[in-house]
């Protein structure tokens, strides 16, 4: 793995062969994400159900692609887009089938970046938002034995055994 060199001066952390490395770290790219989903699917389900529902995604189409037609329009665009995303019209959009829709980059999807997400939130989503059970997200844990480590550039390179 790498290190930033800045890292390691700063904490004064020295990597010699045969140190043993206790490494804890959390996946932040995807739970960075998730929380913000997740957040914006709160904000957006107004009656709190769980479920999206046409309104609630009306309010999404407006802020994100703009959509301004009347109500029949809107009502053919979101049996539409129910039908896509494998949802029962008359019941609403899950959370996974919002996280589908704004993570699908064909033009069946709506991607959407995490800032154009954030932009939907009045407040920033916690990183460390709880999952469905109120546990925090998942800390991976590894022993590791090092072999060599070396200044490469601005990083610092460990290569290592798992214990």
């Amino acid at each position: 793995f790498l290190l930033p060199s800045e890292l390691v001066e700063a904490h004064e952390i020295k990597v010699r062969p045969d140190d043993l490395l206790c490494v804890r770290w959390q996946d932040e790219s995807s739970n960075k994400r998730t929380s913000i989903v997740r957040a914006v699917f709160r904000e957006l389900d107004k009656s709190a159900t769980g479920l999206l529902c046409a309104e609630d995604m009306r309010c999404f189409a407006a802020a994100i692609v703009g959509f301004d037609d009347d109500d029949r329009a809107w009502t053919d665009e979101y049996q539409l887009l129910c039908d896509d995303l494998g949802c029962n019209s008359s019941v609403g959009v899950d959370l996974d089938s919002f996280t589908r829709l704004v993570d699908d980059t064909s033009e069946r999807g709506c991607h959407c970046s995490d800032a154009e997400l954030r932009g939907l939130l009045k407040t920033e989503p916690m990183l460390a938002n709880p999952d469905e059970n109120g546990l925090p997200p998942p800390t991976w844990v590894m022993h590791a034995l090092v072999r060599e480590a070396e200044l490469l550039g601005d990083e610092v390179q460990v290569r290592f055994s798992l214990r």
